[in-house]
């Protein structure tokens, strides 16, 4: 398991990203979940409107945006982006 989290460390992608997040939960990879959060919240602008994200539940996405500094004006984006993705 080590080997195949170094791997997907160093080659994630927004596409992936939040799959591969909610596998590594599913299997208590904690160093790749704790890499993949810092990327997704890195990259918070472009992954909250990807597919993926809008499919998270609402503690998943509770989860994601922990680690934001900016918790008001991200959680006011992420609603905005799971209502539109509901409509």
């Amino acid at each position: 398991m080590e080997l195949s989290s170094e791997f997907l460390m160093k080659h994630k992608s927004i596409d992936e990203c939040i799959k591969i997040w909610l596998a590594s939960r599913r299997h208590n990879a904690n160093d790749l979940e704790m890499d993949l959060k810092k990327f997704i919240n890195l990259n918070y602008d472009v992954i909250y409107r990807h597919e993926d994200f809008l499919k998270l539940s609402f503690p998943d996405v509770m989860d994601v945006i922990q680690l934001k500094n900016d918790d008001v004006s991200t959680l006011q984006t992420s609603f905005r982006a799971l209502q539109l993705a509901t409509i």
